[in-house]
């Protein structure tokens, strides 16, 4: 593991961290519930991973200029929208407990840890070996739509309602 890896773990973990603050702190700003969880669901917990991952990969990005980086930033977020409900399901689900902090925190950092390996291995990828980069910012951008959408709008399921 490198130590660009190891500060984007804690950047990501940290920024997740005070997200889930950050809809109270801002007094529930509707601007702001879009990017931070607005409720207790678990859908709106996924934000703290896909919010600060996006914004990391961006600026790694714009420092090193390798289409890979935004391959693996949408391949990450991906993962990692996917990962903590299927982590917090499962083991909520599996030993028949309701949620217990210290394992959310524990299955979060696994989740960025996860989210993080995915989008640095398809950031050393060669350019020429990727679709357009325009693409992967399409995704990103589509991904924090969704995200958005589903706050403005949620499915009416277990995974988007709030204990």
């Amino acid at each position: 593991m490198t130590r660009a890896t190891v500060i984007e773990g804690v950047v990501v973990v940290a920024a997740g961290s005070l997200l889930h603050f950050t809809y109270e702190w801002s007094g529930e700003n509707a601007l702001v519930g879009l990017v931070t969880p607005v409720n207790e669901s678990v859908w709106e917990h996924t934000k703290l991973v896909v919010v600060p991952l996006v914004v990391v990969g961006v600026v790694g990005f714009v420092r090193t200029r390798r289409v890979g980086e935004l391959w693996g930033t949408l391949a990450g977020a991906v993962v990692g929208a996917l990962l903590l409900p299927l982590v917090f399901y499962g083991y909520t689900g599996a030993f028949g407990v309701g949620n217990i902090l210290w394992v959310d925190l524990l299955s979060f950092v696994g989740v960025v840890v996860t989210a993080l390996a995915v989008k640095n291995r398809l950031a050393r990828v060669d350019a020429d070996r990727l679709p357009s980069p325009w693409l992967a910012v399409a995704g990103l951008v589509l991904i924090l739509v969704l995200v958005a959408l589903a706050t403005l709008a949620p499915p009416d399921l277990p995974l988007f309602t709030a204990p």
